[in-house]
């Protein structure tokens, strides 16, 4: 057979199973579509992360979308352009938004199964689908308009093409996954630490096997992906890196190198950690590390092409956090809990074979599950969706009359401006500052309101502790210099309206 079609058997797919052993898995990858889709059902109100995104879609065009977002934000430019499509397409409202992420999360779940019966037991697959199917950060990233659900499609697509070339490198399944690696890198920006761990893969699994008939092959496909990264960067990276005060927000994100302290040390400790709880969700993180540990040392033997595939993203990305370059924590690193369950699912199949009894095996499994699967079933029941600033702007657009004030407080500037812009309409207001150092501030922003018998003030509670304080703090001075006519209170967001006519000589 030719050194370059030859089938590797360690990659090649499974043989048919029993319906029962294709049954859970598949009832799992239906509770996956089953989550997703009643967390975009639920139509929750567009936060504040979310506007900011939202709104530099809304206001530009696809010529727009190259210049760098305004407000910090930072979005592969295949994910804006998708956003954009869908907004021109399906009108600016939050399930048009959201579309994107949904349909990546719906794809996501079920080629994610595809992949796993490549890499690991029909025993360890349904641990491996459980858990994603149930992770909370991959259900509510489902429902939002950011590109984290992107990221797991993309990276999950690279790693089937990478398997692919695994099982066997012929000359069109490399060309795919050059093509494809290509374009990713416009769509994700973790698809840059996929490619680069599934190129050193196929190029040890090359080595390793000599057949160096591949390797030019495997040198073009690098070099297509370098000229797509290099033009990418032109485009749009280099100055999303030359953002200071983006980057300096995550400071604290950035892997320390070299470690010079104790400190330094314990990040990777409390990183590693943190990683089971946030983004993959499990609770338990002392047993979900135990468990990848263990099937990390079982893929040495078994499998370590596998495991180099899995974890060689994961070592690239720290290398870029080192650079200062890419924060590894929490939503930015949700592409690697595809990459993870794998390992973990390996280092539980290990406990059952090993074990006598498969009672230890269902408790630990229990354990690490159930909590999960509750806030599964609060998601498909969510009988109190989070409503961020709709019902203080519903309440507002249904007494708003020509010639009235509206003060924003700061961080309710941006979603009002998305419902704004999603409706039509226009109600001009007054854009709070942010002043939580001094709140002197504050009151020179509440002095400059002119004296009028109409004037709105539109709150939000996010983060609640802080911005309850800060509420308190500008009621007291409107009640002070005037008189409160109407106020609706709900859980997330609040809107009142004073009468400032009799404080403007106090004022």
């Amino acid at each position: 057979m030719d050194s370059t079609t030859q089938t590797d058997s360690a990659f090649a797919p499974q043989g048919r199973r029993p319906w029962r052993a294709v049954l859970l898995p598949l009832s799992l990858v239906l509770l996956a579509v089953a989550l997703r889709t009643a967390e975009y059902a639920h139509n929750k109100a567009i936060w504040l992360d979310e506007a900011y995104v939202a709104l530099n879609v809304l206001d530009r065009d696809y010529a727009g979308l190259l210049k760098p977002m305004e407000w910090g934000q930072a979005a592969p430019l295949g994910f804006l352009f998708a956003e954009l499509f869908a907004v021109e397409h399906a009108g600016a409202s939050e399930y048009a938004l959201r579309l994107l992420p949904y349909l990546a999360a719906l794809a996501g779940a079920v080629l994610f199964w595809w992949v796993l019966r490549r890499w690991v037991s029909a025993q360890a697959t349904p641990i491996a689908l459980a858990l994603f199917a149930l992770s909370p950060a991959l259900t509510r990233y489902t429902a939002e308009v950011k590109p984290y659900s992107t990221d797991v499609l993309v990276t999950l697509v690279l790693l089937a093409l990478a398997t692919l070339c695994l099982e066997r490198m012929s000359p069109i399944r490399i060309a795919a996954l050059a093509l494809g690696g290509a374009a990713a890198i416009w769509c994700a920006y973790p698809a840059a630490f996929v490619l680069a761990g599934a190129g050193a893969t196929l190029t040890v699994r090359v080595c390793a096997q000599r057949r160096w008939a591949v390797l030019p092959g495997l040198i073009l496909m690098g070099a297509v992906w370098l000229a797509s990264f290099a033009w990418y960067y032109r485009v749009s990276l280099r100055a999303l890196g030359g953002n200071a005060e983006v980057m300096g927000w995550w400071a604290e994100y950035f892997m320390p190198m070299p470690s010079r302290s104790l400190a330094d040390a314990n990040w990777f400790v409390r990183t590693f950690f943190d990683f089971w709880s946030m983004p993959v969700g499990i609770p338990t993180i002392g047993i979900a590390a135990f468990a990848f540990v263990l099937g990390a040392l079982s893929l040495v033997f078994r499998n370590r092409h596998l495991l180099l595939l899995l974890l060689s993203p994961v070592a690239v990305a720290l290398l870029a956090s080192a650079l200062g370059r890419y924060p590894f924590t929490d939503r930015f690193v949700l592409f690697a809990v595809p990459l993870a369950l794998p390992v973990l699912a390996e280092g539980f199949e290990v406990v059952r074979k090993r074990t006598r009894t498969r009672l230890v095996y269902g408790l630990l499994a229990a354990v690490m599950l159930v909590q999960p699967a509750i806030g599964g079933l609060r998601t498909l029941a969510a009988p109190d969706p989070a409503q961020g600033v709709r019902p203080a702007y519903d309440y507002l657009v249904e007494r708003y009359q020509p010639g009235d004030v509206v003060y924003l407080y700061h961080w309710a500037q941006f979603p009002y401006r998305y419902c704004m812009t999603r409706d039509g309409r226009d109600m001009p207001f007054h854009a709070g500052i942010t002043s939580r150092a001094d709140w002197s501030y504050y009151v020179k922003d509440m002095e400059a309101l002119p004296a009028s018998p109409r004037v709105w003030l539109v709150f939000v509670r996010d983060p609640k502790a802080l911005v309850g304080e800060e509420e308190k703090f500008f009621l007291y001075w409107l009640d002070t210099h005037g008189t409160r006519t109407d106020e609706l209170r709900a859980r997330d967001s609040s809107v009142y309206c004073y009468d400032l006519t009799s404080g403007g000589a106090a004022r």
